[in-house]
């Protein structure tokens, strides 16, 4: 009788073992799930990051161009009133001068813009990674479960048959 006893405790103890193994991997997947839903969020984040940098780089220079304009035409307006003939000579020297500086400025601001936009898309990049790992993770941690309780399952009920058999 105390054996009987005893595989029946081995095989509830396995019964027992093997919900607590799938509950613990429900819990370990549930987790990996939230952080791959983080993860997706922080990735639209960062896209939205990259579209604000240039969109930002594309106002500020529109308004650096209106001041260039603006800087132009009072200096023009400065040569026309002291006598220089606007469009020749040195007047046009430095208006060129000019220019080719603001040129230059608008470059290196788009470079940075266009090179902090691509910082975040990888950002981007690297959070979907991310967040299908999770995914993988949650599987893996569900798939892992089964496979721990079968394996209690198993073992109790052999344990409960080994008890048995010596009876």
């Amino acid at each position: 009788m105390v054996m009987w006893v005893a595989a029946a405790a081995a095989v509830a103890g396995a019964v027992v073992q093997s919900k607590g193994a799938k509950a613990e991997a429900k819990g370990a997947a549930t987790a990996a799930n939230y952080n791959a839903r983080i993860a997706d969020r922080n990735a639209k984040v960062a896209d939205i990051q990259a579209e604000q940098t240039l969109l930002i780089n594309k106002i500020e220079s529109q308004t650096a161009a209106e001041r260039f304009r603006d800087l132009q035409s009072s200096l023009n307006v400065a040569y026309a009133k002291s006598g220089v003939l606007v469009g020749s000579g040195t007047a046009r020297l430095v208006e060129e001068e000019n220019a080719r500086e603001f040129d230059e400025e608008q470059a290196a601001r788009l470079m940075i813009a266009e090179s902090e936009a691509q910082s975040f898309r990888e950002k981007g990049v690297n959070q979907r990674l991310e967040g299908n790992l999770q995914r993988i993770s949650a599987r893996n941690y569900l798939t892992a479960g089964r496979y721990k309780s079968q394996a209690a399952l198993i073992g109790g009920v052999s344990k409960g048959a080994s008890l048995l058999s010596g009876a």
